[in-house]
């Protein structure tokens, strides 16, 4: 189970953040308590931030797993590509620190993919698009850099789980295309560093 994603805000007191980080821990110590395996949500805005989280990382060597989610601060606003690519320097900091051996569960992050295949041995997105173009009643029309979804109308009632099925399958081999990855799910191109 991933913790919940407390955010950390540039314009909120610096206290904020901590206070959310500490949040991020206990939730790792209570899910852990209830015996359940937890995925760690990382969130840094900050130097020491990062530092912290190589410390923990380095701390648990058979912790594998983190999760990050990239689609509100850094999907959005006028500086979110440096944004971004701030966040994943420091990820890539973090993995070279810890061996290459953190997997991220990535949430929202499609325009950090490219990046992340060059970094991580090996990441997995949570893409929440093959759903709500379902059920917008939406099959893609053209492959390329970018997704055209064309509306195809569905008969009242109509189960849609197949469409759904489809439009998985559909966007993964997309995902696996546009990125180099194989059918088996390995990068054509190894990240920068080996993997420990």
């Amino acid at each position: 189970m991933t913790t919940p994603n407390y955010s950390f805000m540039l314009d909120t007191p610096r206290t904020n953040s901590l206070w959310n980080l500490t949040r991020i821990f206990r939730m790792v110590e209570w899910i852990t308590a209830a015996g359940i395996p937890a995925i760690p949500h990382i969130n840094a805005s900050t130097r020491a931030d990062w530092k912290k989280w190589v410390d923990i990382c380095k701390s648990f060597p058979d912790s594998r797993f983190c999760s990050m989610e990239f689609q509100t601060g850094l999907g959005n606003g006028v500086d979110a590509d440096a944004r971004r690519n701030k966040y994943l320097d420091n990820l890539q900091d973090l993995q070279i620190a810890c061996g290459g051996r953190i997997h991220p569960i990535v949430l929202g992050g499609i325009q950090a993919a490219e990046r992340l295949a060059k970094i991580c041995p090996s990441f997995s997105v949570v893409d929440t698009t093959p759903f709500m173009k379902t059920m917008k009643r939406r099959k893609p029309l053209l492959w390329g850099a970018s997704r055209n979804w064309q509306l195809v109308s569905t008969r009242n009632l109509e189960d849609l789980s197949q469409r759904l099925q489809d439009n998985i399958n559909d966007q993964r081999a997309w995902y696996h295309s546009k990125f180099g990855i194989t059918s088996d799910g390995k990068l054509l191109q190894p990240p920068l560093y080996p993997a420990a």
